[in-house]
Parts: structure tokens; sequence; C-alpha cells
């Protein structure tokens, strides 16, 4: 995994962000203010320091679940000016690109630390996405789709979710009303045959916030469950059956 900055050099030196190398990556491009190079400068010194010591969230666990190679063909792309301002995820040639729009970033919160929360957040999970993505078969039908979103989702979000598992707080009370909501939605969409609820739901799911998004928060819990009842053992254990019939386990657990 390296990263192509070459955008964000462009913008700190005031050189035409359109004669930078990597310009064509972009799918759109509004010109940025460029009063804000300091936030971005620091954004990019922190990411460059992110890729140098991935994994950054769950390290131990994480290099348990994956090899180092496969992040090879992996390219962090952060930019600023895209339009639609947006981060994406995108094959370029033989790569995958991770797209990050610094003052996307910047623009969630006046505060640096929690900028980087942000940054590591999203990397780690949209690259453990990616990884786990590699590792399944393509779904043929409903079930078999709802099956790898809640496994790769939910696995995805619980390794990045924040720096140490044994810290979270998912057990509390004070989630029980949203694991109720999840897993009930989860439910229902299993036992549900309409073909045309199910392409709606999963359109909806494309574009839907995290706590909307139930197959991920659903198989984010199962994983924390599994976690404090089993430790890593239990995690590896499910990632060797894979997604086949996970929803299904779910419910039988």
């Amino acid at each position: 995994m390296h990263i192509q900055d070459s955008i964000i050099q462009a913008y700190l030196q005031d050189i035409p962000i359109e004669d930078a190398i990597d310009f064509s990556k972009l799918k759109g491009f509004k010109k940025p203010v460029s009063t804000r190079k300091e936030v971005v400068e620091e954004l990019n010194r922190q990411l460059h320091q992110i890729v140098q010591q991935f994994p950054v969230f769950n390290a131990s666990l994480w290099k348990q679940i994956f090899d180092s190679k496969e992040l090879e063909n992996i390219i962090i792309f952060p930019v600023v000016g895209s339009y639609p301002r947006e981060n994406r995820v995108f094959l370029y040639e033989n790569s995958t690109v991770i797209q990050i729009d610094l003052l996307f970033i910047a623009d969630y919160t006046p505060i640096v630390s929690q900028m980087c929360y942000i940054l590591k957040n999203y990397i780690t999970l949209e690259v453990s996405k990616l990884l786990l993505k590699k590792k399944e078969p393509v779904p043929q039908n409903f079930l078999e789709t709802l099956d790898r979103m809640v496994f790769v989702g939910g696995l995805a979000n619980f390794l990045a979710w924040n720096e140490d598992c044994n810290n979270y707080v998912f057990g509390k009370d004070t989630y029980d009303k949203k694991k109720e909501e999840v897993f009930g939605l989860l439910y229902q969409a299993k036992e549900l045959k309409d073909s045309q609820l199910q392409k709606q739901i999963l359109s909806f799911l494309d574009t839907c916030s995290f706590w909307e998004n139930f197959p991920a928060a659903a198989g984010m819990f199962f994983f924390d469950d599994i976690y404090r009842e089993k430790g890593r053992d239990g995690i590896i254990e499910y990632i060797q059956k894979g997604s086949k019939n996970f929803v299904r386990h779910i419910f039988e657990e």
C-alpha cells in the first residue's frame, strides 16, 4: 500500500491542480479554496504515518486475518477539490484506489485528532472490506448477498471501529435497543420472498448511513459478541467458514 499525493502537493505549492500527474484519476473537479493549506498539510502528514504504520486499529488481530502482501496493489489517493466532494474506492489499471478528500475529512470536525481518527477508521474499513470481498465468492441471489454484506461489513466495521476491540463497549445496555433493531431488520430481510422489495433494500443499503445499514451493524455486533465469548479463536473460526449461510448461523448461535 502506498500513497499518491501529487494533487495535495500541487495544492500546497500553488501549482494548478489540473497539472498534477494524478489529476486524471478524479471523477470531477472544483477548485478548492486556497486558505486551508495548514490543515491539508497536517492531514497529509498524518496520512503518510498511517500508511507507514498500517494496520493502525486492532493491529495484532488484523495481521492474524490478513497477509501484508495483500496490500501491495492498494493506492491511497489523498485529494482536494473532488466534485462531487467524496471519498470513494475505484479500480485504476491493476490497482485499487482509495480516494480521500482531505477537506471533506476536515469539515467533519475542527479537532485534528478527530480528523485523524476518521482517516484511520476509513482506511481500515475500506481496506478490510476490499480484502474480505476477495476471499468470498460473488453472491448469486439475495440471501447470498445478505450473507456477504453481514459478514464483510460486520467484520470490517468491527476491525475499524477503534484502536483496540478489547475496549469496545457494545456489551453495555446503551446498545441494547440498537441491537434489537438491527437484528430484527436482518431477520425480516432473511425471511423476505418479494424480489422487488429485495431489490429496494439492496438499493437503499448502497447509500444509507452506517446505523441504517442493518447488515453491517448486526454483523459488527455479532463479531463483538463472538470476540467477548471466544476471543480471537472465535473470530478466526468464523472467518475460516466464510460468508456461506452466515445469517443463518447468527440466528442459530
